[in-house]
């Protein structure tokens, strides 16, 4: 198959759904909540619609100037549970937003797409 071929063929298979990819894994259509375990490396989680990539979230694995001040920020919420942030207030560039470290458990919004991140240890 030639390479326009499979962006044909993605396209046809997945219409104009919003899939999620956890580290290139299709992990289904929005709206959806996943659970994303970090561990060594970056993870990423990837929003694709007919073929393109249309937002990326990094997930880091330590802690950085830019997430440390994004958790100490006015954006979230905390409680017993963990931090919430809305993916509009996390730092980001283009359409990659950076998810900062927390030895906390966080969960990430995205209402414009229906995803929910759960994000562990």
């Amino acid at each position: 198959m030639v390479q326009g071929d499979e962006a044909v063929a993605d396209s046809l298979l997945y219409g104009k759904a919003v899939y999620v990819l956890i580290d290139g894994r299709d992990a289904g259509p929005v709206p959806r909540t996943i659970r994303v375990y970090r561990s060594y490396g970056t993870r990423e989680v990837s929003l694709f619609q007919q073929g393109k990539e249309i937002r990326k979230y990094e997930i880091g694995i330590s802690a950085t100037g830019v997430g440390e001040q994004a958790r100490m920020g006015f954006w979230s919420s905390r409680s017993a549970d963990g931090e919430t942030y809305d993916v509009r207030t996390l730092p980001h560039k283009d359409e990659v937003y950076l998810i900062p470290f927390s030895e906390s458990p966080m969960r990430i919004e995205d209402r414009q797409y229906g995803l929910t991140m759960l994000i562990r240890e």
